[in-house]
């Protein structure tokens, strides 16, 4: 099936934003996990390595978002990729791209875990189901993040199995009866997939993520809403639970309702642009994140405050101090009169 392919400077408008994109991530990335990492206490000190563990991940992703550039071809199954990996070799190149994917994959995972904590630190003691997460080792919740991943990594590979020898053939077979693949082909780092693999992942990581969220938001929000815990660490919990339902509102708005729009439009002639505006939409993810964290959780929001506040003032200062008046010699009846005004008065 035909497909339009956007204009050149559109192209060069959206690989400019992925690159601008990730560097102002970096600022507010490293700021939050900075707050994360000065204010965190005691009380919820491993959600918060998880907390940083997803923000590393948003970044991730953004940094090989912006590299890869890519452009779906449609049904074809082609992604065309406009950013810096096409100038790399085709060995390293192939692997980046295949990373940027699982990449993708684990920062759904570590959002997914956020889920899976909050969850179970909102049972209640009295229940059988009951798993105190704070008192578990954290190497014990690092693996169990590690396993929630490889089921979604390896899930993914298994779908593939391409090899270098199998993209180079597809693209060269593809490109016979279609002109605009030939050319790009020529510059450009282009993988073509067997079958609907890529359009088919995002759509159905796209619905289970949101069925996902859906069920765990809502048994969490029962567990708390009939927990018997003292009004402090109710609040403390719906605190942390209102910032993770912010955190999946913003997942579904940038990453996973783009997916499911990304896989059901692999047919239209203008599924390059959608693709284009589906991965525009996720850098956004990241900027909410943080936020999300900044704003909703009461520890991060106050030192936040005070950090930038105190920034601000010594800025001010600074602007301030070039500006002040030369020191002048004043005769005894000056002196007199400038005392006499600076008097306190009772």
């Amino acid at each position: 099936m035909a497909y339009n392919l956007p204009s050149n400077w559109f192209i060069t408008a959206y690989t400019l934003y992925g690159e601008v994109s990730m560097f102002v991530s970096c600022i507010f990335v490293s700021f939050t996990i900075f707050v994360i990492v000065q204010s965190t206490t005691s009380n919820f000190q491993k959600y918060s390595y998880f907390l940083v563990n997803h923000l590393a991940w948003c970044y991730i992703c953004d940094i090989i978002y912006a590299f890869r550039a890519y452009v779906s071809l449609g049904s074809n199954q082609c992604n065309v990729f406009f950013g810096f990996i096409s100038s790399l070799d085709y060995d390293l190149a192939l692997y980046v791209s295949l990373f940027g994917t699982i990449a993708a994959i684990t920062r759904a995972a570590s959002e997914e875990y956020l889920l899976v904590f909050r969850f179970l630190a909102s049972i209640r003691p009295s229940s059988r189901c009951y798993l105190d997460v704070h008192s578990v080792p954290t190497w014990r919740l690092v693996i169990m993040f590690i396993a929630l991943t490889s089921v979604g990594v390896f899930s993914f590979l298994s779908r593939i199995f391409n090899t270098k020898t199998t993209f180079a053939e597809r693209v060269a077979k593809l490109s016979r009866d279609d002109a605009v693949l030939s050319r790009l082909s020529t510059t450009y780092l282009i993988l073509c997939f067997d079958g609907e693999v890529v359009s088919s992942q995002a759509l159905l990581t796209g619905i289970y993520f949101l069925a996902l969220v859906a069920l765990v938001l809502l048994i969490t929000f029962y567990n708390i809403k009939t927990s018997t815990a003292p009004s402090s660490a109710q609040r403390f919990h719906w605190m942390l639970f209102y910032a993770l339902l912010a955190q999946c509102i913003a997942h579904s708005l940038t990453i996973s309702i783009p997916a499911i729009v990304f896989g059901v439009t692999q047919n239209s002639p203008q599924a390059p642009l959608i693709s284009m505006l589906c991965v525009l939409a996720g850098f956004f993810n990241t900027y909410a994140n943080c936020f999300i964290f900044l704003l909703i959780i009461k520890p991060y929001r106050v030192y936040s405050k005070r950090v930038l506040l105190s920034v601000f003032k010594s800025n001010k200062v600074a602007e301030i101090r070039p500006q002040a008046a030369p020191i002048q010699t004043q005769t005894t009846s000056e002196a007199a009169t400038i005392v006499q005004v600076e008097q306190p008065t009772h």
